[in-house]
């Protein structure tokens, strides 16, 4: 059983998208934490608590059958694309769900798009979860010169105190970056740094999670001003 163990959790910390290893922080913790939770769930189905315990992990392609959305029952399916393939997943009402960035995490938050694990035991080609797992995201991050704010040149920087995007012009193209009155900002001066201090090219990077390819700031860091 030791080896499974070890060969699974191989892949769940290998599954995961590689970010910079300046922008992990409590990304890193996310993934010690859900590696655990797993691990636990493992030793659990070794000391007999699952006859025969697999686990898959992946992301969610799709939830009944869709390509969009959340599973709205649960007594329904779920499609993980995994490393070695896609497997079905089915969640029944005895399925346990894990998720310590929702306050009652249950089917509702399996959505096309995240990360998931599922422990169980399979039948057939399905693997019938016995509870699953869903790790919060990893931050990413994107740095490079403000090519707009908010859409547009004028005004060239931000407003403080309110939410808006700004676009990056970065290595490999453009991202897209929104921040809310929840964004942390850091700059050498002011003394309060703000949305204020994010302008036409300047030079930022910006930490948090993607969204159908915008990136949501949780820490906006301005190197030059611009504008």
């Amino acid at each position: 059983m030791g080896w499974r163990v070890f060969r699974v959790l191989g892949v769940l910390v290998t599954g995961f998208v590689p970010v910079r290893r300046s922008s992990l922080g409590r990304g890193r913790a996310a993934l010690v934490a859900s590696v655990a939770l797993l691990a636990s769930l493992f030793f659990a189905g070794a000391a007999g608590a699952l006859p025969v315990p697999l686990a898959a992990f992946g992301t969610v392609s799709s939830v009944n059958g869709a390509n969009t959305g959340c599973l709205t029952g649960n007594t329904q399916s779920f499609t993980l694309t995994t490393k070695n393939g896609s497997r079905t997943v089915a969640v029944s009402a005895t399925t346990k769900y894990v998720a310590p960035q929702f306050a009652a995490p249950s089917f509702a938050n399996v959505c096309v798009g995240r990360l998931a694990a599922a422990v169980g035991t399979v039948s057939g080609t399905t693997l019938n979860a016995r509870q699953v797992v869903l790790p919060p995201p990893l931050p990413r991050e994107a740095q490079g010169v403000v090519a707009l704010v908010n859409g547009s040149t004028v005004p060239p920087c931000g407003t403080a105190g309110t939410a808006g995007t700004f676009t990056l012009t970065t290595r490999t193209g453009t991202q897209l970056v929104a921040v809310t009155t929840g964004t942390k900002f850091v700059t050498r001066a002011p003394a309060t740094p703000s949305f204020a201090n994010v302008c036409v090219n300047g030079f930022v990077v910006a930490v948090g999670s993607t969204t159908n390819g915008t990136l949501n700031a949780r820490l906006v860091i301005t190197i030059s001003h611009g504008a």
